[in-house]
């Protein structure tokens, strides 16, 4: 007989063992292989004794990875992959699954990102199919392991800092960007929540990483729930309160249309105005930063940060990022919720009153 350790990660990041379990030499899930019999699942009282201490020891074993070559490490990540596959075959036939792979493909990753380019694609592209996986204590975990993963690492000392590696830190936010794609609810709750994480913790630093920010809280459809919905729009709100000044001017067209997606949803009628009324501190901070975003604006000459306005050619870059404005608020007008359509319609009108005389 062997006994089979049922180890999950933690909030901490570390492995908790929530059971142990009797089978044979062929393995099983986190709670025995040989569950069907009552005999095999006796737990004796000095053997949960020692559950602790084995759980410790199997830790610092994963821990002392970062010691290893990266031909061995990659080895250990593939053979954790390959473990965690199976168990997700387990979980599709309802049974419960061993989450002992997942928690160790945690450990690993957070051992090891000194060398983050070797190990961080193949262990978070792993914990991505984990998280879609229709199990939902799985799925649960995975996505637990993965958001995790990524506010780690962004608190991390890398040498250059962050905020000087736009590659890094772009390679350590997409696969929270990549959890867009996921259909479940709950992971796209875990995946906002961590969003916000992210901004009180690290939107000084975010630089290039704005674009993908900006998706991710955008990434709102019809079929969502008023929950995410506002989980969502509490991002875009810390970024328009606390973040214009440091969001590259490419991303401000984005800014625009995030706000506007927001204000266009049906779901969540007192988001819908307050969207607008973000439009307008948008509005707001473009004309009392005027010189600023143009000197911002001739540094990124050249790169295509606009839509096409039919009718209006050759107008300069700034007046362009006034038109991206005016013509979400006019979409806004036209709503078919009359609330909308007043509050919209009078932004516009007072912006363009306020601070037309900025155009050229």
């Amino acid at each position: 007989m062997v006994w089979i350790l049922g180890l999950k990660p933690a909030n901490s990041g570390v492995s908790s063992l929530p059971s142990m379990g009797g089978g044979g030499s062929g393995g099983g899930s986190s709670h025995g292989a040989g569950s069907e019999s009552s005999s095999n699942s006796v737990i004796t009282t000095a053997v949960m004794a020692d559950l602790p201490v084995l759980s410790n020891m199997v830790t610092r074993l994963f821990e002392s990875s970062s010691s290893l070559s990266e031909t061995s490490v990659a080895q250990l990540i593939d053979a954790l992959c390959k473990l965690s596959e199976e168990s997700m075959e387990l979980a599709t036939t309802n049974r419960e699954p061993s989450l002992f792979a997942v928690a160790k493909l945690l450990e690993t990753a957070l051992a090891n990102l000194s060398r983050v380019d070797s190990v961080w694609r193949p262990i978070t592209a792993h914990l991505l199919i984990v998280c879609a996986h229709p199990h939902l204590r799985m799925r649960q975990w995975g996505c637990e392991a993965l958001t995790f993963l990524v506010r780690q690492s962004l608190q991390h000392r890398f040498a250059p800092p962050l905020g000087q590696n736009s590659r890094v830190q772009l390679l350590l936010l997409s696969p929270l960007g990549e959890l867009c794609a996921t259909p479940y609810p709950d992971v796209r709750q875990k995946q906002l929540d961590t969003v916000l994480h992210v901004l009180h913790s690290s939107g000084e630093s975010l630089n290039q990483g704005w674009p993908l920010v900006l998706t991710m809280v955008g990434s709102i459809e019809r079929n969502h729930s008023d929950v995410l919905i506002r989980a969502a729009f509490q991002c875009l709100q810390l970024v328009f309160t606390d973040f214009l000044p440091v969001i590259p001017y490419r991303c401000y067209p984005q800014c625009v249309e995030c706000a506007a997606k927001f204000g266009s949803q049906e779901t969540e009628l007192n988001v819908s105005l307050t969207s607008v009324g973000l439009l307008w501190n948008l509005s707001d901070y473009f004309f009392q930063n005027v010189k600023t975003l143009q000197r911002h604006q001739e540094g990124e000459q050249g790169q295509q940060i606009f839509p096409d306005f039919p009718g209006c050619k050759n107008i300069p870059s700034f007046d362009k990022l006034w038109m991206c404005l005016y013509y979400k608020l006019k979409d806004l007008c036209l709503d078919p919720r009359p609330a909308v359509r007043k509050s919209s319609g009078q932004t516009l009108f007072s912006t363009i009153a306020a601070h037309g005389s900025v155009l050229e």
